[in-house]
This record gives C-alpha cells, sequence and structure tokens, in this order.
C-alpha cells in the first residue's frame, strides 16, 4: 500500500510544493471520534472507509536551522487524474485557485503532534479511489522557499461490492474496450448465432368553472411523497396536458378510432406528434382544446408539470423521451442499448394558449426512468459505445483482426456520452473522474455500458451534473433524499446458457447515491439474496428507504419446482461505503408462493404473495434491527398493486381466482385467475387484518392498465364529508370467447371476448361518511369503446385496450383520457359523458 502510494503521489508534491497557503474547510470537522491517524515524521499511508470517522494529527516540526516565519495545514486530494484544493468554499481543481494566500490558515503548537480535526472523506466529496493528502508547511524566516513535510495519504478503500473510482482515463478506456470484447464473445458462445434470441396526492386549485370556489383535484399517482414521476397526462386543475401517441404507429391495427378503420387495407395513419393542452371544468364537466405542443416526428415517454412556483417564475412544461420500448430487447443485452438518445424539452406554459419553449436537451443513451424533486430533474441513462466499423459479432479472423484495429484505434473520448443543448456543439456529458467501477469477479464481467445519472437544475438546464456506473441497472428508486441503481449479478451468463434469460441469479447488487444541492453523490453499495422479478413497474415498489434505512423485498427460487419464496431485508450505511444487512425476514409466504405486490407505509411493510389463495402480510418495522411479523390474511385471488387508504385501510388491485386442486402443476396445487378484483382491507389492528369488502369485475381476460402500470390509478382523498374517490380504465371480458366451439366456456380456464374498455368509477368509504359506513362500492363508468361485433369473429376486431389510458378527478367531475381523446362526466354520471374531445 505505502509502495503504491508513493510513487502517485510524487507529481503531487511536485505541484503542492509551490503553494504558499491553504486551509481546512472548517465545517467537515464533527465533534465525534473514531480511528485515529497519528503519521510519523515524512510520508505516511493509510487505508479508510469512505464514511470513517477519523481523527487527523500531524507532526509540526520545521527542518533541523529553520525558524518558520508562516505555518499552516495543506488539504488536496486526487481523483483520477486531476488534484483539487480544499478551500472553504469546497472542492477547487488547483488550476482555478489563483491566489493561496486567500486560504492561510495559522495555528498555534500544542505539542509536536497537533490534532488537525475529525472528519469524514465523505465529507469531502472522496470516493473509493480517491486519496486525501495533508501536510505541514511553512515559510522559513528568510523567506527562500516554502516546505512542505511530513506528507499523509489516505486512500479511500472501497467495501466488498462497493464502487470505486476509476484510477486513470487510461484505465475506463481498457474496461469499455474489454468489455466491447467480452459482449460479443460470450452471445456468440451462448446463442451460436446473433439471431438465434431476442434480446398521490391532492392539491387545491382555482375552480375552472370560474364560482371562485376551491376545487381539488387527482394529481400523478406516485410512490414517495415529494418524488414526482413522468407520466402521459399532467395537470394542474384547470389545465390537462396530454402526450402524443407515439408517432408512425399503424394505428388501425392498434384498434384505433372510427376514422382510422377506413383506411385500405395496408394503409398506416400516422398521428401529429404534439402534446395537447386541454381547459377541463368541473360544472359543468367539459374539455377544451387551448393549444398544442408540436413534436413535429418526436415521441414522449413523459411529462412534468412545475407551476404556482413562486418569485415571478413560469410554469413549466418538461417532455421527457427516450425510453428503450423494444419488446426484443433485454435490459441484460448490451446490444439492446447503443445509439440511444435521450431528449428533454422545456417549455413555458404560463400561457397554456401560447406555449413557449425554453430550451431542448439531448443526451446520449437510453432513458432507463426519470424523478423529479423540487426544482430539479433526476434522468438515468443507459449508454453503449459502438465505434464506427465495430462488428458486434466477430465470425472469422478477418472480422476478429479489424474489430482490434478498431478498438486499438478508438480513443476514450470517443467511448464516452455526450450531450447536445439546444443542437449545439456536442459537450462531455460525463466526466472520467466522477467514473465509477463495480468489483470484476465471475459473476460480474467488464461490460461496455455505462449508467449515467443527471441532476438537470430546471432553473439553469445548461449546467447538468453527472454521476456514472459502469455496467447495468434494471431499475431504479429514489426516495426524497437518496437514489438507488438495483441489479442482478453483473454477467447473465448463468441465466443464458439455454438460449434466452431463463431463470435469474439469486442476488441483487444495489448502490446508493445521496440527492445533494450540488448534484449525486456516491455513498454506498450492498447486495441482497434475491432478484426483483420481471416486471418494471412492480420493481421500484419493492423497495423503501426510512430513517436512512433501504428496506428491500426479493424473490428467491421457483414457482416451476415448489422453491419460491419471499426475503425481506433491511440494510443501512455501516460508514465504510457499505450498505450493510442489519436484519432480514426468510420464507415469507405459503410453499412455493411467489412475490405479488409489496408496499411500504412509514414503519410498516405489506407484502402480498400467491399460487392459490392471496395471503397479504403485514410486518412492523420500526426496530430496523428487530422486524417483525404482525399478521396476515388468506383470500382467493390476489392483488398486484396496493395503495395505502389513509392509516387504517389498504386497497389491492388484482384478479380473482379459482382454485384447481385436479390441476397438474405443484401436486394439484394451483389456481385460475378469473376477472378484475378490487379488495378493501382493514389494517387498524395490524395483528388481524380483515377484508371489508371486495368487487370482482368482468371474468378471465378483464384486465385493467393498473396492473401494469400504477399511473393508470387515479384517486381523489376523502375530503368536505365525501367519500374517497377512486378511478380505473378496464378492459371488460365477458362475452363468449369466438373459439367457444373448442372449449368449455364454464371451464376456470377458459378466457371471455372483449366487451368494451373504459373508465370504472368507485367511492370508498372510510368510516367518516354515511354513519361510518366503511367499504369500496362502483359508482358508474364511462366507456370509450365497444365490442358490437358477432360473438363468432375474433374477440380482436374492433379492439381497443386500456394502454396509456388515464384520468383525472376534479371536484364532482371526472375527465376520462383514451387514445388522447377526452370523455367529460359528472362523477357517478358516466352514461352522461360528453363526446370525445
Amino acid at each position: 500500500m505505502k509502495r503504491k502510494l508513493f510513487f502517485r503521489h510524487v507529481s503531487v508534491i511536485a505541484i503542492l510544493l509551490l503553494l504558499t497557503a491553504g486551509m481546512f474547510p472548517a465545517n467537515v470537522f464533527s465533534a465525534e471520534t473514531n480511528r485515529e491517524i497519528r503519521p510519523p515524521a515524512g510520508f505516511a499511508a493509510f487505508e479508510a472507509g469512505q464514511s470513517e470517522l477519523l481523527d487527523l494529527r500531524i507532526n509540526t516540526r520545521p527542518r533541523a536551522g529553520d525558524t518558520p516565519l508562516h505555518e499552516w495545514f495543506l488539504l488536496a486530494a486526487s481523483t483520477l487524474d486531476d488534484i483539487y484544493i480544499l478551500t472553504p468554499g469546497g472542492i477547487d481543481p488547483l488550476s482555478s485557485v489563483s491566489d493561496f494566500s486567500a486560504y492561510t490558515y495559522p495555528f498555534a503548537h500544542s505539542s509536536e503532534t497537533d490534532f488537525i480535526g475529525t472528519l469524514r472523506m465523505s465529507d469531502l466529496g472522496l470516493h473509493p479511489g480517491d486519496i486525501l493528502y495533508y501536510a505541514y508547511a511553512y515559510t522559513p524566516s528568510d523567506l527562500s522557499h516554502a516546505v512542505l513535510d511530513n506528507i499523509v495519504a489516505i486512500e479511500v478503500k472501497a467495501e466488498e461490492n462497493g464502487l470505486r473510482r476509476f484510477s486513470s482515463r487510461a484505465e475506463l478506456e481498457n474496461y469499455l474496450k474489454k468489455g466491447l470484447k467480452n459482449i460479443g464473445e460470450r452471445e456468440m458462445i451462448l446463442y451460436g448465432s446473433p439471431f438465434a434470441g431476442g434480446e398521490v396526492t391532492a392539491a387545491p386549485n382555482a375552480d375552472a368553472s370560474g364560482s371562485g370556489a376551491k376545487s381539488l383535484f387527482s394529481a400523478t399517482n406516485i410512490q414517495e411523497a415529494g418524488v414526482d414521476e413522468a407520466d402521459v397526462i399532467k395537470t394542474d386543475g384547470k389545465y390537462l396536458y396530454i402526450a402524443p401517441e407515439y408517432a408512425g404507429y399503424d394505428y388501425w391495427l392498434m384498434g384505433g378510432i372510427a376514422a382510422d378503420t377506413s383506411l385500405p387495407p395496408g394503409e398506416t395513419a400516422e398521428r401529429e406528434s404534439a402534446v395537447r393542452i386541454m381547459e377541463i371544468a368541473e360544472n359543468p364537466p367539459s374539455a377544451k382544446e387551448v393549444g398544442k405542443i408540436s413534436l413535429g416526428d418526436k415521441n414522449v415517454d413523459g411529462l412534468y408539470l412545475l407551476t404556482d412556483r413562486g418569485e415571478n417564475k413560469a410554469d413549466l412544461l418538461v417532455t421527457v423521451s427516450g425510453n428503450k420500448n423494444d419488446i426484443w430487447g433485454c435490459w441484460f443485452a448490451p446490444w439492446s442499448w447503443t445509439e440511444g438518445k435521450t431528449e428533454v424539452m422545456l417549455y413555458n406554459v404560463s400561457n397554456p394558449a401560447s406555449p413557449q419553449k425554453i430550451t431542448g436537451l439531448e443526451l446520449d443513451g437510453h432513458l432507463i426512468s426519470s424523478r423529479r424533486i423540487g426544482d430539479t430533474l433526476y434522468l438515468v441513462t443507459r449508454y453503449t459505445p459502438m465505434p464506427e466499423g465495430y462488428m458486434q459479432y466477430a465470425w472469422d479472423e478477418k472480422d476478429i483482426r479489424n474489430n482490434e484495429a478498431i478498438l486499438e484505434n478508438t480513443d476514450l473520448g470517443d467511448m464516452l456520452p455526450g450531450l447536445r443543448i439546444n443542437g449545439g456543439a456536442e459537450r462531455n456529458l460525463v466526466s472520467p473522474a466522477n467514473c465509477f467501477i463495480p468489483p470484476l469477479d465471475e459473476e460480474r464481467a467488464a461490460q461496455p455500458s455505462l449508467i449515467t445519472i443527471t441532476a438537470l437544475p430546471l432553473d439553469s438546464p445548461d449546467n447538468p451534473v453527472s454521476q456514472t456506473v459502469s455496467g447495468p441497472t434494471e431499475t431504479i428508486y429514489v426516495s426524497p433524499d437518496s437514489l438507488y441503481l438495483a441489479t442482478v449479478r453483473y454477467d447473465y451468463a448463468p441465466c443464458c446458457e439455454s438460449g434466452g434469460p431463463g431463470e435469474f441469479p439469486e442476488n441483487t447488487d444495489l448502490h446508493k447515491f445521496s440527492l445533494t444541492e450540488t448534484g449525486p453523490v456516491y455513498k454506498a453499495s450492498g447486495s441482497v439474496p434475491g432478484n426483483l422479478g420481471w416486471e418494471e413497474d412492480k420493481k421500484p415498489f419493492r423497495m423503501s428507504e426510512y430513517d436512512n434505512v433501504l428496506r428491500i423485498a426479493t424473490s428467491l427460487g421457483y414457482t416451476w419446482d415448489g422453491s419460491a419464496s419471499t426475503r425481506l431485508s433491511l440494510l443501512k450505511e455501516n460508514g465504510e461505503s457499505g450498505l450493510e444487512e442489519i436484519s432480514h425476514i426468510d420464507g415469507i409466504g405459503e410453499e412455493g408462493e411467489r412475490l405479488y405486490a409489496v408496499r411500504f407505509a412509514g414503519q410498516n411493510a405489506y407484502i402480498v404473495t400467491f399460487r392459490v389463495t392471496d395471503p397479504l402480510y403485514v410486518f412492523d418495522l420500526s426496530d430496523p434491527e428487530n422486524p417483525k411479523e404482525l399478521g396476515e390474511l388468506h383470500i382467493e385471488g390476489y392483488s398486484d398493486y396496493l395503495h395505502p387508504i389513509g392509516d387504517n385501510l389498504l386497497l389491492g388491485v388484482g384478479k380473482d381466482a379459482v382454485p384447481d386442486t385436479s390441476s397438474p402443476d405443484f401436486g394439484g396445487r394451483g389456481a385460475w385467475y378469473q376477472g378484475l378484483k378490487l379488495s378493501l382491507f382493514d389494517i387498524s389492528v395490524p395483528s388481524n387484518p380483515k377484508e371489508v369488502n371486495s368487487l370482482v369485475i368482468g371474468k378471465r381476460g378483464t384486465h385493467s392498465e393498473v396492473l401494469g402500470d400504477h399511473h393508470a390509478f387515479t384517486y381523489l382523498p376523502p375530503a368536505d364529508g365525501k367519500a374517497a374517490r377512486l378511478a380505473i380504465p378496464v378492459e371488460l371480458h365477458d362475452k363468449s370467447a369466438y373459439y367457444s366451439q373448442y372449449d368449455n366456456p364454464s371451464a376456470p380456464w377458459s378466457y371471455y371476448g372483449w366487451t368494451h374498455t373504459g373508465l370504472y368509477l368507485f367511492n370508498i368509504y372510510t368510516g367518516e361518511q354515511n354513519g361510518g359506513k366503511t367499504g369500496i362500492e362502483q359508482q358508474g363508468k364511462m366507456i370509450a369503446a365497444e365490442n358490437i361485433s358477432d360473438p363468432s369473429t375474433p374477440y380482436y376486431n374492433g379492439y381497443q385496450g386500456s394502454y396509456g389510458d388515464r384520468s383525472v378527478i376534479l371536484g364532482d367531475s371526472v375527465h376520462y383520457v383514451h387514445d388522447t381523446s377526452v370523455w367529460s362526466a359528472s362523477w357517478g354520471s358516466g352514461a352522461d359523458m360528453t363526446n370525445p374531445q
């Protein structure tokens, strides 16, 4: 260790000898104590954890014959190839510090070894792989030279599963090149051919009716309060913004509106790509288009809306695009993530009838996900470099040699993602000094993908701040204070040897970043047994941060052999860049049941597993080191999504099920799911959860977009003595299937034909309305598309699904968005809705 640091610090000493003053940032010191660093005279080297408390001491003895005129401490850091001086204002590049005398820090001798203070490397913004240098410096009385002596070097160490900073630009370049070679070689071995396999809240707002009263309206359904999520609609209670359908789709095949079905066979209908701006009103219920934002041929994955910002700030609409929507691509396959672009556009919508573009940014890389906290937008993107002429699959010696030559002549700058603002010149999206590498082993080989976390201040979008991690990630979870990257082990060969994704490895790696005012900062890493499943919308809900403790539910084993189970793990930073497990509960669920739904609410966790019945488990996590199961409830069916209703109720949305003891699977222990099911649970006594009541809608085949996208769940809490209100899109299936002549329609495994698609409305009584009534009741429906064909024809004739369907509840009105059109109605009077606008 000492030898390694000695060679790395020689150039640092040569630079620092030129300095004439230095100063410690006073705000990094702590009153706590931990390990003491007591260096001998001369150079000394140590290792320390990123968050470990260190008592720093230094020898303050001038050389023989010298009488110091001025004395000070000097503090500097080496990150990658750059040297930084740590000043009271933060970490400044050496080249930017012109007047070192401004940082003079004189001191009085107390002994030959003076106590400097107690600090953490994380307080200085240092990460594993960085080195902190400090030294005793003085100017002799003859002013002939500056003396730098008793140099101490402390290298930040990484935990077993932790990230470390790349040590040099050359290491980062070699890693990416090795990753490109690894992927090509591995996929040829696995597949034999590149074509063998595929890769909530409510808020007050001025009443749109002009009555001057206040109306409540439903906002985007989000996982964590204070952490906004992109969605295809946004509203401020007066104006509704609707993202366009993806441009260029064959709308006739997608089951479009009647006008599109008149197209000759084989022709497509391309819709104008534009954000619709609708003015919505409560009384009478209505929606009227007042403006558009034309996007040309651009697509939009989601919107953010910022209004009532104060300080004379403009209302903002933010469009985000670049999500990887290729059903043949896999998040674990790096070739699926080349040539991607993520676009962010900011519009001034203070006057919704005349929106004005403010700025636009284009980032290299596909969008994994995004979040907004206050005036900062966080983007997580994935980028796989593809040097020009490089062949993903080199089949013969000529192609292999050609690939090697291309990599030999490719510079690092050509392999890193870029950023363009308003179509201007490309600039770096990431800095090599902010690129991190996970530990590499037989389960985690070098990969060419880079995951970039970008903090974009919406008031100054020209100044994004990024941190980058090499390798893939499958999902993110964001709390108001932290962002977590989660992925199963980096090398997926063990789960892909059959030519496809197959079974999951049994470990998930986690990397925590703190969301600070100056951007994301790497904090810690850890690993838990199990995986997060396949459903993308469910993965973030399996994680939650509370009082700096990460709670995560993972799946282990397999349903096909009855080994499936669920594990609940609790982790906390251990002070040395590690996320350390402090407790866990294993074996949740009946034999062979897999994890379906998870919801963390404060100090409790609610978990649903399923194979025959729906066990709802309640856990007390108030003591993170001693989590306890409080109670459980077994009913037929399962819940895919859980939503807290106040403190005492929990709503589950899923499917009903019919047990089948004669089925060949699991020794006769199985079930057939049926229609859509809504269950209201009383959790006021956690040790004894009860089902208050439930509703089953339709038969086998009935579906709701809520089961795959929680943003389709529209909820308005109870207010002014009125019940809570819920609206969800439903694809109802209860007609005899067209193939019924080949099957038994009464058998539990028979699917039923599509009947209609619409928005279903419900009241949820919480015990404070209607004389203490508790329960869920349907309050009508708004039908956007119906099947009026002969039952003998294919069920998809004229079929319109609920994909992308959304709604807004505004006071006593509801506005249903289907296929970018809007139907409006009074609450509970869906049959009297307006024509689509």
